[in-house]
């Protein structure tokens, strides 16, 4: 049973989503027997409701969600929701009628993609929503989102899409829809690619404690300080010229960020961002002993590369203002564990003289952890506990001190929370605090890689793939890591230290602190964008900055302040017939033109047609670049020139191609 349990896990969710598809097809949902609807094992319709394709909210973790249920897992009696039918044959069929009612119109949606559809899901009654919305979802053949809770949904889509209009009041199949355009348009359809970016928002939801209701007031800077703070990697993608450079660093000037910054391109690689060997002068200090004697002695060394520097700094200063004594006191409890043997830890949900508990002892090594492997005594006896057949590790305890779920799925942070309230009120464990109010701007280090797309990324980030990850970010989550460079450091660095490695032949330790935040640039035309693989791309955040975006935050007054408002009026018309000029003869949105290079316009202003002069000298250039071998005889460029000639808004001739 435990083998065929590690199979189904390993399996994907493509592969269980047909193996669902394969149980319950939807011709046979009407025909459903009831023991097929209650079964406690994989062949029961509410099991695999419970056990995959997310979760439908801790309060429904019983099964009187489903109308119709077993009161436990071994009981052989049904009982059942009067407010489906009378009878358990009327709760029944009632149930199933819906059920199938959803499933077909969840795959009308898959086929038509029909608001009206989803508007009728909506209005099906009496089954739970998120339920209801799970069901819809495995019929949709994946079009609809795998995630029910509109208060969730309504988060997704402030994140990813901050300028988004939501009432309080949004319906599911609307947040539904939004996320679904979401998905097409910022994503290109990248299932998997979105399906990251909601599971990293999720993962950091109880971390962000600003409010995620954007006004129209609010700048697109603030937006974007939302989104990095929440997913911790984002890359500004799109068209050239839209100031996504300039972008990062107003995003980093927001957070009151340390910054550092660089510009990949083909020969950078590893030992200029992480560590390498370095050529030295070994007496460029010292004085030659004979003036006609060549003392140069030229050498290598091993030194830390940008990146790695900007990440000891953060870690220096991250350090200084972390005031916890969670180390301490979860010391004191092993001691104390060791000593006593066990602890009767008060549940939560105590009330009156009626208490509950929960017992915890340290787990013996290995014991009761089957099935995993013990390399470098990760599972050491010091560093986890159990209670209730249940097993806590220090690092889970550390995210629930913190205000985070002890883990990402959240199960069984109950028992975790009580623990840690245990240590708080018989231990002295002090509140939780990461720096003070005044130091907290000083916290936060923003690392900028311009032109990220045109470096050789494997050779340069080499194991940094899986440390840049925010889900292993701090010294905990990323403890095993050592450079390339490792065996050459016999000195303890700060990683080290941090760590406690002691060991001489253990240096070299890296990570990348949780106060460190990372952004890249790079334009979607780059014959350089392939080389960004999706070992990387899964953990950035993707966002495209279009170019009718920078026109509103560079031509401006403040960019522009010596260009008359009729001129600034007139480069934005002459921007956006270009650029609908570019869409109609068949290139990408990728390939409009920026403001960026509308602002070189301020420098032309006093000559005698300083538009012709922008054109002559900036755009056209670009354009014919973007041309080449596609337009010999002229036409199209002819096109692009007239449109940008027209110096008034040109709607009329705008088209969705």
């Amino acid at each position: 049973m435990a083998e065929e349990q590690d199979k189904q896990k390993q399996k994907s969710f493509d592969e269980l989503y047909q193996e669902f598809q394969d149980k319950f097809p939807i011709e046979q949902l009407q025909d459903m027997k009831l023991e097929t609807y209650t079964d406690t094992t994989r062949n029961g319709f509410t099991w695999w409701m419970l056990h995959h394709f997310g979760g439908i909210g801790d309060r429904y973790n019983n099964r009187k969600f489903f109308g119709i249920y077993h009161p436990s897992k071994n009981s052989e009696e049904i009982n059942y929701s009067t407010s489906y039918g009378k009878t358990l044959n009327e709760a029944f069929s009632e149930i199933k009628s819906r059920i199938y009612k959803i499933a077909e119109l969840a795959q009308d949606f898959a086929n038509n993609h029909r608001t009206e559809t989803l508007q009728e899901i909506e209005k099906i009654k009496q089954l739970p929503p998120n339920y209801k919305w799970k069901i819809a979802f495995l019929y949709s053949n994946q079009t609809l989102i795998d995630w029910y809770k509109p208060e969730l949904l309504r988060k997704f889509v402030k994140t990813l899409k901050p300028q988004t209009q939501l009432s309080a009041q949004s319906k599911t199949f609307e947040l539904q829809l939004k996320l679904i355009e979401i998905r097409e348009k910022l994503y290109n359809g990248d299932k998997e690619k979105f399906n990251e970016a909601l599971l990293a928002i999720y993962e950091n939801r109880f971390n962000n404690n600003e409010d995620n209701t954007m006004t129209d007031q609010k700048t697109n800077t603030s937006d974007l300080v939302k989104l990095l703070k929440n997913t911790k990697n984002i890359i500004l993608h799109g068209a050239p010229g839209t100031g996504k450079t300039y972008l990062a660093k107003k995003i980093a000037e927001e957070m009151k960020a340390e910054v550092g910054f660089v510009q990949f391109h083909p020969s950078y690689d590893y030992t200029d961002f992480v560590e390498g060997l370095r050529p030295v002068n070994k007496n460029k200090n010292k004085e030659a002993k004979d003036a006609d004697e060549d003392n140069t002695q030229i050498g290598f060394e091993r030194k830390d590369g940008v990146f790695k520097k900007f990440c000891d700094k953060a870690l220096k200063v991250s350090i200084k203002n972390r005031v916890d004594n969670f180390e301490e006191i979860w010391e004191n409890l092993v001691l104390k564990l060791n000593d006593e043997d066990f602890i009767d830890v008060p549940l939560l949900s105590n009330d009156g003289n009626n208490k509950k508990y929960i017992r915890i002892e340290l787990n013996e090594y290995g014991n009761g952890l089957a099935n995993r492997t013990y390399e470098d005594n990760k599972y050491k006896k010091d560093s986890w506990i159990r209670g209730q057949s249940k097993f806590f590790s220090k690092d889970q305890l550390y995210n629930i001190y913190k205000n985070s779920p002890g883990i990402p799925s959240g199960g069984h942070d109950n028992y975790r929370r009580a623990i840690v309230k245990y240590m708080k009120d018989e231990m002295g464990l002090e509140e939780y605090k990461d720096g003070s109010v005044e130091s907290e701007s000083k916290n936060i280090f923003v690392f900028i890689i311009d032109e990220i797309n045109r470096g050789e990324l494997s050779k340069i980030f080499g194991e940094l793939f899986f440390a840049i990850d925010p889900g292993y970010r701090g010294a905990e989550k990323c403890k095993d890591l050592r450079t390339q460079y490792a065996n050459m450091q016999d000195e303890q660095n700060l990683f080290d230290e941090t760590l406690g490695i002691t060991d001489s032949d253990n240096f070299g330790h890296f990570f990348v602190p949780e106060n460190v935040y990372i952004i890249g640039t790079m334009n979607d035309i780059d014959r350089s964008v392939e080389s960004m693989d999706f070992a990387m791309r899964r953990r950035f955040t993707f966002m495209e900055i279009t170019a009718e975006e920078s026109a509103k935050t560079i031509l401006t007054n403040e960019n522009l302040k010596d260009v008359s408002k009729t001129d600034i009026e007139s480069l934005k018309n002459r921007m956006t017939n270009l650029n609908n000029a570019i869409k109609e003869i068949g290139l990408s949105s990728g390939y409009q033109i920026g403001a960026a290079y509308f602002l070189k316009y301020a420098q032309y202003k006093d000559e005698s047609d300083p538009f012709n002069c922008l054109w002559k000298y900036n755009l056209e250039p670009l354009l014919q670049e973007y041309l080449r071998g596609q337009d010999p005889t002229g036409e199209k460029l002819g096109k692009l020139k007239a449109a940008y000639n027209k110096s008034e808004d040109n709607q009329t001739d705008q088209t969705n191609s």
